[in-house]
């Protein structure tokens, strides 16, 4: 091994189930998961994060990384918040927001379909990492009915950036959210080894009340406090059709091993 400092990474889409499976994550122990990272974000949401939900940092240090975000890369910053895991005897995970590199998104710039934190730090640190993903259909039809995506995401664009996506998780690994719904201490224990974090049974008894979370927190809604699979949204004719003529679709299904709607 190169002698530097590892980084964990969990690479997941919107929509895809990451938030509840990152609620169980960071509730593993002495695990402080920064969430929703991304280096096109301010350097200080990580360092907020870190401040207000682990006690990692100090007032005085995210406002010196607020300071000086002009003059330093994004690569210093999260090694300031590794750095403050260590002295804490922590292990930091950063929750990548992996949708931002894949999904074009109007009025926002265009993705570039690559890991972008993967690319920002893999000079500095050993990255260890792995992927959650989630059936095409079903992750469209809950991403479609985001107040800020309405409208501003294609059918054809989302489909494109998943298929590139799943190329990555080929490489890297990956969990399928269906499976952590039907098993989640089986699924937890794998992305547990994946990104080298002991694992805790006892996490079950702890994920409901984890509140350091960003994405679709608080839950809501029917089955919420409990992981259970979720029933399949009907899907108009005409879209299904959309999806299945879709050369993107299929082999995206393929990579993953999933079956079509």
């Amino acid at each position: 091994m190169s002698g530097k400092k590892v980084i964990r990474i969990f690479h997941q889409m919107a929509r895809s189930g990451a938030t509840v499976v990152s609620r169980c994550l960071g509730c593993m122990q002495n695990v402080a998961l920064l969430s929703e990272i991304h280096p096109c974000d301010a350097p200080e949401m990580a360092a907020i994060q870190a401040h207000q939900w682990h006690n990692l940092l100090t007032r005085e240090e995210v406002e010196d990384i607020v300071e000086k975000r002009v003059h330093r890369r994004f690569s210093e910053d999260i090694a300031v918040n590794e750095s403050a895991c260590s002295r804490q005897g922590k292990i930091l995970v950063l929750r990548d927001w992996s949708h931002r590199d894949f999904t074009p998104v109007e009025g926002e710039p265009l993705p570039t379909y690559v890991l972008s934190l993967v690319e920002e730090l893999r000079e500095h640190f050993t990255i260890v990492r792995t992927a959650l993903v989630r059936h095409p259909i079903d992750q469209w039809m809950s991403l479609r009915q985001l107040t800020a995506a309405q409208g501003k995401v294609s059918l054809d664009s989302f489909l494109y950036g998943y298929y590139r996506f799943a190329q990555e998780c080929l490489s890297l690994g990956f969990i399928r959210y269906e499976d952590f719904t039907r098993d989640p201490d089986t699924h937890l224990e794998v992305l547990c080894q994946r990104l080298h974090v002991p694992f805790d049974p006892d996490y079950k008894h702890k994920w409901t009340s984890y509140v350091t979370i960003s994405g679709d927190y608080p839950p809501s809604g029917r089955g919420r406090n409990e992981i259970l699979p979720l029933p399949r949204q009907t899907i108009e004719p005409e879209l299904l059709r959309q999806f299945q003529g879709n050369p993107h679709y299929r082999s995206a299904l393929e990579m993953l091993g999933y079956q079509d709607f």
